[in-house]
């Protein structure tokens, strides 16, 4: 909470404005200055909220856009994988990971689908006696273990190299 004679004013500043996009964002003559501003600022108040908005840009779009959604979220991870090859400069490559970053929480605002995070919790159930069968090395036979429902591709490697 804030306050004071300024309360308002910074309660104002603070929201981040809803907009839906008619067209796609590569169409918005102006775009360049919003990433410049993602880019350089050095202001630590500003950063966030461009890079907020930046983001914004890119998700906020109208109903006849949505058939496109994924090409157009594709074009802002394209655009930060080719600053990132094509910069040296470290301040730059920490605030396109930054925005990356968003990104990434922004698409899982609304959860992951089936997709398990690395670090859950929850291991899931016990899966006993899976049968894998070994077409790699007729000599080893097939393998049988134990794994958690929750596994990760990793930790099945795991347990199959045991």
């Amino acid at each position: 909470m804030k306050y004071g004679a300024n309360k308002d004013v910074e309660e104002e500043e603070d929201k981040i404005p809803v907009f839906k996009l008619l067209q796609p964002p590569t169409d918005l003559s102006q775009l360049d200055i919003v990433w410049s501003i993602a880019l350089q600022c050095e202001n630590a108040k500003v950063v966030p909220k461009a890079i907020d908005f930046l983001i914004k840009v890119y998700c906020s779009l109208d109903d006849d856009l949505m058939d496109r959604r994924l090409s157009i979220q594709d074009e802002l991870i394209e655009k930060c994988m080719t600053i990132l090859r094509s910069t040296q400069d470290e301040f730059t490559i920490k605030r396109v990971i930054e925005i990356l970053k968003n990104v990434i929480y922004e698409a899982e605002k609304k959860g992951t689908g089936d997709v398990q995070p690395h670090n859950a919790l929850l291991k899931g159930e016990l899966l006993e006696k899976v049968n894998i069968k070994n077409k790699a090395s007729p000599k080893r036979g097939n393998v049988v273990m134990s794994i958690y429902s929750n596994a990760t591709l990793w930790e099945f490697k795991k347990e199959v190299a045991k």
